[in-house]
């Protein structure tokens, strides 16, 4: 009797599965996504450091060129497409040497675009009617003292 209730079902445990499946992919989705974001904004985070202490080594005569072309050879900036990273010029606070006892400091802004899975910003875009754009931009900035240094 039981086998013959198995086989008379009324196709419930379709319909879950077909509810369940295409959101759970979804959901896989989302966090693959979210993951890459992650990454890219870690990734970004690391250039602007590297960038910043590179200002730092190379006080007052640093500009975004120099910054671009010190970190292009960096391993940890794999997936990340350089050409879309955008530097600001660094700002010194304090230029003249000798420094001053409070030590002057340089600040490295870096602007790069992240791009979503499609099906992600698309879905987001028609749930919440944001109007999103298919790239969110992503900022990080560095700011680190010059060290006291005496011009010879």
């Amino acid at each position: 009797m039981k086998l013959k209730s198995f086989w008379h079902s009324n196709g419930q445990d379709l319909v879950e599965y077909a509810i369940l499946v295409p959101a759970m992919l979804f959901t896989i989705i989302v966090i693959i996504d979210l993951g890459r974001a992650i990454f890219h904004y870690n990734t970004l985070t690391n250039i602007s450091r590297e960038a910043a202490r590179f200002a730092v080594v190379n006080p007052c005569t640093t500009n975004k060129d120099d910054l671009k072309s010190a970190i292009e050879d960096l391993p940890w900036t794999v997936g990340i497409n350089l050409d879309n990273i955008v530097f600001d010029e660094p700002i010194y606070s304090h230029c003249t040497f000798p420094l001053p006892p409070e030590y002057a400091t340089v600040k490295v802004t870096v602007t790069s675009e992240f791009q979503p899975i499609p099906i992600v910003i698309n879905f987001v875009d028609i749930i919440l009617s944001l109007g999103l754009d298919e790239t969110i931009s992503l900022y990080s900035s560095s700011t680190m003292h010059l060290e006291r240094y005496e011009a010879e």
